[in-house]
């Protein structure tokens, strides 16, 4: 988050969409706390799980001793549906940044499609990581041919934060790390479109 300059927002009601999400976003929900830690001008953290494939969870514990000092509070929300089913429903809650971890925008493409103009109207910054250079781009095109426009984002570069534990991809027969690539548009993906003529 200090890298791409979004420190300011984590202070006080802070709600995060992770979209796309699915089984490994819920099996390290406890790692979020470390947002509290790291921010203690958060006062209420609400992040908010969004995708088909997820299953809802209830952490082992509750935040810990230095966060309840604090007066720290963690909540996590759980939405088994596409994300742009989520904005038009009634649970829909305004988030302060959106995050999707290891999107693949160009593997389901028709999928897709409602998804990333759903987040094209969302007014908050969008991160996105990617296992590759390629994965990376193949989501900027995909946003590019859905939205019409071209799309440049305020930072690309190689995650600090990424995975060291080696992943098969089976689909793409080779070994790959979780997370490599971070692609950060701040304000919104609306903000940093610009005309392809």
């Amino acid at each position: 988050m200090q890298k791409a300059t979004l420190s300011d927002l984590l202070q006080g009601d802070v709600c995060i969409h992770v979209m796309a999400a699915n089984s490994v976003d819920v099996e390290n929900l406890l790692a979020w706390e470390i947002l509290l830690h790291f921010y203690p001008a958060i006062k209420r953290l609400t992040v908010i799980l969004i995708g088909p494939e997820v299953q809802p969870l209830r952490p082992d514990k509750d935040v810990c001793s230095t966060c309840v000092f604090n007066e720290q509070i963690c909540n996590y929300e759980f939405y088994p549906m596409q994300y742009h089913t989520y904005v038009k429903s009634s649970s829909y809650v305004q988030p302060t940044a959106i995050i999707g971890f290891q999107v693949e925008f160009g593997a389901f493409r028709e999928i897709w499609a409602d998804s990333i103009k759903a987040l094209s109207r969302q007014s908050c910054p969008i991160l996105l990581t990617a296992k590759s250079n390629e994965e990376a781009m193949k989501n900027i095109i995909q946003m590019e041919n859905v939205l019409g426009t071209i799309v440049k984002p305020d930072i690309y570069l190689e995650n600090d934060f990424k995975s060291f534990k080696p992943f098969f991809d089976i689909n793409a027969n080779f070994v790959c790390y979780r997370n490599t690539i971070l692609t950060v548009f701040k304000n919104s993906l609306a903000l940093n479109t610009g005309d392809a003529s």
